[in-house]
């Protein structure tokens, strides 16, 4: 079963979508109906937007997480008592 949807597109959107179709060879209903999957089935985490989109020197930082998390809590001064 499917279900039609009717959407009414700014011209610079619809442009750049068939645009963007055009380049990786698929229609524009195609597109849209591949991209509206990928973000059905996209984990409803909340960081999951954040992945790949920071940077940092350190090219280990998911294997030492940990030890950095440690290293951070270690260099805090600790309130006097």
């Amino acid at each position: 079963m499917t279900r039609k949807i009717n959407l009414e597109l700014p011209d610079d959107l619809s442009q750049r979508l068939e645009s963007k179709a055009q380049i990786i060879n698929l229609s524009l209903e195609a597109m849209i109906l591949k991209s509206l999957e990928d973000l059905a089935t996209q984990p409803d985490d909340p960081i999951a937007a954040l992945i790949g989109t920071l940077s940092d020197e350190s090219n280990d930082i998911a294997s030492r997480h940990d030890d950095y998390i440690g290293e951070a809590i270690y260099s805090r001064e600790l309130p006097s008592e």
